[in-house]
């Protein structure tokens, strides 16, 4: 009986290695700026696109040293290009935040003329006075496959991205910032396991301690 009891632990103790192994898997990043000042005032924006399971997630902050705070600024919609064989009719965007709309081959998805053509173009919050909406930094989630290929960062390497936007409350002209991605990603981010993955190999080893217990009685 103990013997089977402990070849059950012991199986169980393997699943949850498995399962700690894929749990710190790694995601590929791809990081940079679009430092390219394009419009009336700068809006210095970081951009880092991270693999996730069926895609990529998306996430963008204003730091320019130009501004103060280097956060200052409302980003209003972002552009970005991708290369075949996915289409803006692949794409899902979901874990939207404050994503109001987007759209395929656009030049102005709201707020006016980004000043060329993109593969996608996404509405970031609500433009007007007293709209009481502002993003310096978001993220959002932009899923899809084309040809049996899941997305990932690499769909985005050397394309052209763009973000919209202004100074808050400062009458300023709008910005117009681009960039593009580089050739390669950034390396592997770890991603940690879990908390019940820890805690089913914490149970599962007292539990084969007891039993060692049990039979040394």
């Amino acid at each position: 009986m103990y013997v089977r009891a402990k070849g059950l632990v012991l199986a169980a103790l393997a699943m949850a290695g498995s399962f700690l192994c894929a749990s710190v898997a790694s995601a590929a990043t791809l990081s940079f700026t679009l430092d390219d000042q394009q419009g009336a005032v700068s809006m210095r924006t970081d951009v880092v696109i991270t693999d996730i399971v069926g895609g990529v997630n998306m996430a963008f902050a204003i730091n320019d040293p130009s501004r103060t705070p280097p956060n200052d600024g409302d980003v209003i919609a972002v552009y970005f290009n991708l290369l075949p064989p996915f289409t803006y009719s692949d794409l899902t965007i979901a874990n939207i935040g404050p994503v109001t709309g987007s759209a395929g081959n656009t030049s102005n998805i709201q707020g006016g003329n980004i000043g060329q053509t993109f593969n996608v173009g996404v509405a970031i919050g609500t433009t007007g006075e007293g709209s009481g909406d502002v993003y310096a930094a978001f993220d959002f989630d932009v899923l899809g496959s084309a040809s049996g290929v899941d997305l990932t960062i690499a769909a985005f390497f050397n394309q052209t991205f763009a973000a919209r936007g202004g100074s808050i409350g400062l009458g300023e002209d709008s910005a117009k910032q681009f960039g593009t991605a580089g050739s390669g990603g950034d390396g592997q981010t770890p991603i940690p396991l879990p908390a019940a993955g820890w805690m089913l190999i914490s149970g599962l080893a007292g539990l084969f301690a007891l039993r060692r217990r049990r039979k040394a009685a």
